[in-house]
């Protein structure tokens, strides 16, 4: 396998207890991507820091092309997390 030569980190941290609760739904579903990669050509890995109130998400591969389809899958996630709690929020107001 060719060296890795494509990083990239992502780092979410909170400031309020919505936040949190986003980071840690966020925290866990990132932890199933990186546990079951799609490529193995792709090394990807995560962690809490500062106390637990940042996650840090950082991926490793061998080409452009693949870091940008795993980061703007990861955004897609956190884009789709953010946007079902808020729509269970609209619900449950209702």
């Amino acid at each position: 396998m060719p060296d890795k030569n494509y990083h990239a980190e992502i780092t979410l941290c909170h400031e309020t207890v919505y936040e949190k609760l986003l980071l840690n739904i966020i925290e866990r579903s990132i932890a199933a991507e990186v546990a079951n990669p799609v490529e193995s050509s792709i090394e990807a890995k995560i962690e809490l820091i500062d106390d637990k109130r940042c996650l840090k998400m950082y991926v490793n591969t061998d080409s452009l092309s693949r870091i940008r389809a795993i980061v703007n899958s990861y955004l897609y996630l956190i884009n789709s997390i953010e946007r079902t709690i808020d729509t269970v929020n609209r619900i449950k107001q209702h």
